[in-house]
């Protein structure tokens, strides 16, 4: 995308069993010639443990016209995963 163009990203994710979350990242304006870190927490909550489809749209922020997308299947487990910082029991 050009430089200077503001963007906002919007997640998507879904499980085989129908459920679905959506979020919205902060509106970012595009720097030239170098990655744009984006920063936005994905809704992880509803999904299931299994397999999910996470896909992102880049909007543009005055039109909320799709610029790109991309998905991506991932697998999630609620046994594997603790939040950064949890503590094991002794």
């Amino acid at each position: 995308m050009p430089a200077g163009r503001s963007v906002r990203l919007h997640y998507h994710l879904s499980a085989d069993d129908g459920t679905a979350a959506d979020a919205d990242a902060p509106l970012v304006t595009t720097q030239g010639g170098r990655p744009t870190p984006i920063v936005g927490q994905l809704p992880l909550g509803p999904i299931p443990a299994g397999h999910f489809t996470l896909t992102i749209e880049a909007r543009d922020a005055a039109t909320k016209k799709v610029l790109a997308t991309q998905s991506q299947g991932g697998q999630r487990s609620l046994t594997d995963y603790a939040p950064a910082g949890a503590a094991l029991p002794r």
